[in-house]
């Protein structure tokens, strides 16, 4: 049995706050705070789409109406 075998498998969502969080030192206000607007994962760090006032955008505002 191979090692990746045991591990648990992420969702997309996870493996994008993972990398967030890894790049910001583990702290994180840091994420929430990113100042890299840049980045591709930007926009999704929250764990929603978000604009630059981090306010949700599109689909996260549909789907937190239902």
């Amino acid at each position: 049995m191979d090692e990746k075998d045991n591990k648990k498998r992420l969702t997309r969502g996870q493996a994008i706050r993972a990398k967030c969080l890894d790049c910001s030192g583990f702290q994180p206000i840091e994420v929430k705070l990113c100042p890299v607007v840049n980045c591709p994962l930007w926009v999704y760090r929250l764990g929603y789409e978000v604009d630059e006032s981090n306010q949700k955008t599109g689909k996260a505002k549909k789907q937190e109406k239902k």
